[in-house]
C-alpha cells in the first residue's frame, strides 16, 4: 500500500526528492471522481482461462494505475464467455459477456462475481483513491429473466440516473442491488437508457466486488451483456439511493377505502416516511408522516373516500433520511367506482402508448395475480407476476410494437382476456 506522505525521517535523511515523487504520484491518484478506463485486458500469467481464479490486468485504467480483475464465483452455471467485449456500449467501460446457466426450479439466480483491485502500472501493490464511481449501463430483461447488478464498495452514495428508474436498488450491509423490475428489453448495450442504470460512489476505494447475473425462469440460458462504466456524470434529475430497503407498496381498495400497505427494512440511518396524495398525479400533499425504529417495520394507512374529490386517486412515499436527504418511491394508483358494479378486469387507457393500467376486482387484491400480453401470433410479449398486487397493475408497454393485443388476467383460480390496442 503506498503510504500518502513520507515520514520526517526520509524529509530529513536526503530521501527528498523520492518523497516528492510519490507524494506528486499519490495525489495524482487522490484526484476527485478518478476516470477510469477499462481496455485491453492481459491473462496475468499462470492463471485459468475464464474461470474462478482467472486474473485479468488492465493496464492504465489512469495514470500510472492497473486494475487486477479476478473472477471470483460462478454460481448456478455461469459462464464468462468474454472478459470484456467491446463493438458495443462503452468501449472503456468494463463489459463481460456471461452465460447464464438453467436449472429445472421454477425462479432462480445465476451469475458471475468480479473483484477489481486498484494497483500500481505493472505490480501488485495496492493503490488507494480517493473518490471511484462505478455506473451500471443497461440493466434489463425480459418475460423469462431480469438482470441484476450488485456493487460492493462497502458503502458509499447509490443513486437513480433516472427519476423514473425501470429497476429497483436496495441498500444492505454497505452493498447495492440493483434489479430489473419491468422486464423492458434493450438493443446490446443502449448507453441512452437512463432507466435502467445506476451508480455508485465511494471515497478511499482499492478494491471492490461486482456482481452480475439475472433472476431467470427455469429452463433458460441465455448469453447477457454486462457494462459497468467507471466515470462519473452528472444528471439533472438524479435521485439519490437512501439508506432504506423498501420491500413492497401496495394500494388497494376496499369497501370504498383505499388501504395503503408498505414495509421496509435496513433503516439505520433511516428518519421517516411520508405518504402523499394527489387527485391528479402532478400536485401532491402530505397525508401522514410515520417515523421508523431503525429495524423491519410494516406501516399501514386508511384512507376513506369521503375525502376523495375524484375518480382516481394517486399515493406515493417520500423518504427522507437523517440527513435531510430524500427519494420517491414509485406513484400507486386507487381508481374509485361510483356507479359501476360487478367490476371485474379494466385496462386503460385503450389504446395506449407507453403505460397501461390494469385495475382487478376486490377479492383479487393482496394475492397472486398474473398479468400476460400475447400478440395476434399468440407469442406472450410481456409478464408481470405480483404476489401481493395493488387494485392497479403498472405495466410498460413502451417497447411493444403497435397492433391489437390479448391481456390475460389469472389469480391461479380464475382468468380474464381483454383486448388492447397498442400506438406508436
Amino acid at each position: 500500500m503506498y503510504q500518502l506522505y513520507p515520514s520526517a525521517s526520509d524529509f530529513f535523511s536526503g530521501t527528498f526528492r523520492k518523497s516528492f515523487f510519490l507524494i506528486a504520484f499519490c495525489f495524482l491518484l487522490m484526484s476527485t471522481h478518478a476516470q477510469l478506463t477499462f481496455q485491453n485486458p492481459v491473462l496475468e500469467p499462470g492463471k485459468p482461462i475464464l474461470t474462478i481464479g482467472s486474473v485479468y490486468r488492465f493496464s492504465n485504467v489512469t495514470a500510472g494505475v492497473d486494475a487486477l480483475v479476478r473472477i471470483d464465483s460462478l454460481v448456478n452455471g455461469a459462464q464468462v464467455q468474454n472478459i470484456d467485449q467491446t463493438g458495443f456500449g462503452y468501449d472503456h467501460a468494463f463489459q463481460p459477456y456471461i452465460k447464464i446457466g438453467t436449472s429445472t426450479r421454477s425462479s432462480f439466480q445465476s451469475y458471475a462475481v468480479f473483484n477489481i483491485q486498484f494497483v500500481a502500472n505493472g505490480t501488485n501493490n495496492a493503490v488507494t483513491m480517493q473518490s471511484a464511481t462505478a455506473t451500471n449501463i443497461d440493466l434489463d430483461g425480459n418475460t423469462d429473466f431480469k438482470e441484476l447488478c450488485e456493487i460492493n464498495m462497502n458503502g458509499g452514495t447509490a443513486t437513480y440516473v433516472s427519476n423514473t428508474p425501470q429497476i429497483s436498488v436496495t441498500a444492505s450491509n454497505g452493498k447495492f442491488l440493483g434489479q430489473n423490475t419491468n422486464g423492458v428489453e434493450y438493443n446490446g448495450i443502449d448507453t441512452s437508457a437512463r432507466a435502467v442504470m445506476f451508480k455508485v460512489t465511494q471515497t478511499n476505494i482499492s478494491s471492490f466486488k461486482v456482481r452480475f447475473g439475472v433472476t431467470a425462469r427455469k429452463n433458460t440460458q441465455p448469453i447477457r451483456q454486462f457494462s459497468l462504466y467507471m466515470r462519473d456524470f452528472q444528471f439533472s434529475n438524479a435521485a439519490v439511493i437512501l439508506p432504506v430497503n423498501l420491500l413492497n407498496f401496495n394500494a388497494t381498495l376496499s369497501n370504498n377505502t383505499a388501504m395503503l400497505n408498505w414495509s421496509a427494512s435496513d433503516m439505520k440511518d433511516f428518519s421517516y416516511f411520508a405518504l402523499e396524495k394527489s387527485n391528479d398525479g402532478k400536485k401532491f400533499s402530505e397525508a401522514a408522516v410515520f417515523f421508523t425504529n431503525n429495524t423491519e417495520e410494516e406501516f399501514q394507512f386508511k384512507d376513506k373516500r369521503h375525502t376523495n374529490t375524484s375518480e382516481y386517486v394517486f399515493y406515493r412515499l417520500k423518504m427522507i433520511d437523517k440527513d435531510g436527504n430524500f427519494t420517491y418511491s414509485s406513484t400507486k394508483m386507487i381508481r374509485i367506482f361510483t356507479t359501476e358494479k360487478n367490476i371485474t378486469v379494466r385496462s386503460f387507457p385503450n389504446p395506449v402508448m407507453n403505460q397501461l393500467n390494469v385495475a382487478i376486482p376486490q377479492e383479487w387484491q393482496n394475492a397472486k395475480v398474473s398479468f400476460e400480453i400475447y400478440n395476434q401470433q399468440g407469442l406472450r410479449v410481456i409478464q408481470v407476476n405480483n404476489s401481493k398486487t395493488s387494485q392497479i397493475q403498472e405495466i410498460n408497454v413502451q417497447q411493444m410494437g403497435s397492433g391489437i393485443y390479448i391481456l390475460k388476467v389469472s389469480n391461479g383460480k380464475e382468468s380474464i382476456a381483454t383486448q388492447i390496442v397498442k400506438l406508436k
